[in-house]
């Protein structure tokens, strides 16, 4: 049985190399079969840490594709694997991805909810450089839709960290 899932996560390493090299061509929908296959294939073995890693390739297929839902959703999969193994870094990571893809293609709602649990998260990780990142964008996001008096709270916060880097 390890020998089989050995040459399992053979196949799955092997799929999701040959889906960065289609992605490369401009091969979408071949990279997205590809990432497809791959992560049925790692959800079978029972390894979160590679299916989360999985769903966080297939993002770039899914951009590449303009399935801007679907790299959302491989996001916010890989965030809740990441949650489910207590790997809250590599979870406020994708939340901070989805942050940036949200704001790229101008959905402000979807992109406060995803900064704002990547604030807090970052902030219980003690990571203010990644907490300094996610206000900075907070801040832009309302700054973009005018909104200047929601700005004040995430700069506010944003100046008391930089002091506080100051002073340690």
């Amino acid at each position: 049985l390890s020998e089989e899932a050995g040459d399992s996560q053979l196949q799955a390493s092997s799929l999701q190399g040959l889906a960065r090299v289609y992605l490369q061509m401009a091969k979408v929908p071949d990279s997205l079969n590809c990432t497809q296959e791959a992560l049925l294939l790692l959800h079978s073995l029972g390894d979160p840490r590679a299916e989360a890693l999985a769903h966080r390739a297939s993002v770039q297929a899914h951009l590449a594709a303009e399935n801007v839902d679907g790299a959302l959703g491989a996001e916010k999969a890989a965030a809740g694997i990441f949650r489910g193994i207590h790997d809250l870094t590599a979870e406020a990571n994708c939340l901070r991805s989805m942050v940036g893809i949200c704001m790229t293609v101008n959905r402000p709602k979807g992109a406060l909810e995803a900064a704002e649990d990547a604030a807090a998260l970052l902030r219980d990780l003690r990571d203010r450089a990644g907490e300094l990142d996610v206000l900075e964008r907070t801040i832009c996001i309302f700054r973009t839709q005018n909104n200047f008096a929601e700005a004040l709270r995430p700069a506010q916060r944003r100046l008391e960290l930089w002091k506080e880097l100051q002073n340690a």
